[in-house]
């Protein structure tokens, strides 16, 4: 397969996507041997169906296994356990002694053993590490909402026993006062919250939802410097801006075919179980290189699968080893040329990585306004389908990502958009008439006849686990901000 009939060629439909509880690391990958791809079947003849390989992979598992969607490979049969053989060990719990745990002489030990002793073992090395006992920290933090009469106070006592109260309060109590450098920093970080509520509460509009202050006592909310972050996201949107390059640096590459290739992205995110923001990343990182080098037909879909590796590496915990990527191209590609293609790219981007990407934005937004996970959910079917769309290549992330807010609450909560007006307004930095235009042109692509080609994201939140958002009836008109 080439990626010329590649581009030219319909995808397949997208899996339903599977709820899971666990994200299971991949196993090492290894060599893909002829008698596999054999058994697996030709995939698909546009962009590579991920689902061939899944759906006749499960049929044998011993050369290529599919586990939650990820592709790799197992080298050698899969051995055979019989009672015989092998030996279930008994769980391990701290009352048992630790010989219970040492298999008999003669005895195979089965995986559920092997991973019982490993469990034990690192529950020993928890158990020996050794605590603080002269940390003693008084913090309190407060809810300056108004209407709000709660404030979390954890407390680290000597027996390294926290502690949970909640109590009236105007302010971050003032720890005592001492000469030890510990009561010097708390008081410095008490005076410093303090300063920075006040100048964020007294700054704040009428109508706008303070959810800074009251997420004030969650750490992984950092709302000490949440507003200076996502500001540090706007300057960059203008430094890292694309301009419009097809027909102009691109001759050979059309609309269609971004479209096609984007919409085989996604159809990778899925089976890969990638974060959504590595899909955003890896879409910017092609939009960036093709702004600035030029591209046959040919290697478009060696782009896009080497922006989504090094998205990978930026964004996931677990990013897929390189065999997987040589594999959703069918083999089209050398190792060699995917690696090359990832130094051209990092290159051409001057190694800046870190990316403001528009989903980033719609989830602080969504956050700030309190909407329900159905109305977010919606907002990123939207902002999904707007990357298929080139017209939007030039948009800045921040004000595409207000624009499909506003439409999905004026979809899903029609006439709560007034309630939260002036609560985007702020969060967003723009006014409603400065992306009321951009909000007619996300609903006109809605509204428009699906292309059979470009199926996945559609049937994507199609699904229940993603509310069934792209079933919800259109607007008839574009709604007025």
């Amino acid at each position: 397969m080439t990626t010329r009939r590649s581009l030219r060629s319909a995808p397949a439909d997208l899996p339903a996507p599977r709820i899971d509880a666990e994200n299971e690391p991949a196993q090492p990958v290894g060599k893909q041997t002829l008698a596999t791809k054999q058994k697996l079947g030709k995939p698909r003849a546009a962009l590579i169906d991920l689902s061939n390989a899944i759906e006749k992979g499960k049929k044998n598992i011993t050369k290529l296994g599919v586990r939650k969607g990820r592709v790799h490979r197992v080298a050698g049969q899969q051995q055979q356990q019989s009672g015989d053989s092998t030996q279930q060990a008994p769980r391990a719990t701290d009352a048992q002694p630790r010989g219970a745990l040492k298999p008999r002489a003669g005895v195979k030990r089965s995986a559920a053993g092997a991973a019982a002793d490993g469990a034990v073992k690192k529950a020993r090395k928890l158990r020996s590490i050794p605590t603080l006992p002269d940390l003693r920290v008084s913090v309190s933090v407060t809810r300056l909402a108004e209407g709000s009469s709660s404030t979390s106070q954890v407390s680290t006592a000597s027996s390294s026993l926290a502690s949970i109260t909640s109590e009236e309060t105007t302010g971050f109590e003032t720890p005592p006062e001492g000469n030890s450098p510990e009561s010097e920093r708390a008081a410095d970080l008490v005076s410093r919250l303090n300063a920075e509520n006040e100048r964020r509460t007294s700054a704040l509009p009428e109508g706008v939802i303070d959810f800074d202050s009251e997420a004030a006592g969650d750490i992984f909310a950092v709302p000490e410097y949440v507003n200076d972050l996502f500001r540090h996201y706007k300057e960059r949107e203008a430094m890292c801006q694309v301009g419009p390059y097809l027909g102009t640096v691109q001759t050979d590459l059309t609309e269609m075919m971004r479209s096609i290739l984007v919409d085989w992205m996604v159809e990778v995110q899925e089976s890969f179980e990638l974060n959504h923001e590595t899909l955003y990343l890896a879409v910017r990182l092609v939009d960036l290189y093709l702004a600035q080098v030029e591209v046959s037909r040919e290697t478009l879909q060696l782009v896009g699968a080497t922006a989504i590796f090094i998205a990978c590496k930026f964004d996931e915990r677990l990013p897929p080893p390189l065999d997987d990527f040589l594999y959703i191209c069918e083999d089209a590609y050398a190792r060699r040329e995917i690696i090359a293609t990832e130094m051209k790219i990092l290159r051409t981007v001057n190694f800046d990585v870190g990316l403001p990407v528009s989903y980033r934005f719609l989830r602080r937004y969504a956050r700030c306004c309190k909407l329900p996970v159905e109305v977010l959910t919606l907002a990123r079917y939207v902002l999904e389908l707007s990357l298929m769309e080139y017209q939007f290549v030039s948009v800045a992330g921040s004000r595409l990502a207000a624009a499909a807010l506003a439409l999905a609450v004026h979809m899903r909560m029609p006439g709560h958009f007034e309630q939260i007006k002036a609560t985007v307004e702020y969060f967003s930095g723009y006014s409603v008439s400065e992306f009321q235009d951009l909000t007619e042109k996300l609903h006109n692509m809605l509204g428009r006849e699906p292309n059979p080609h470009l199926k996945t994201i559609r049937a994507k939140y199609s699904h229940q686990v993603f509310h069934k958002v792209a079933c919800i009836p259109l607007l008839r008109q574009a709604p007025a901000l």
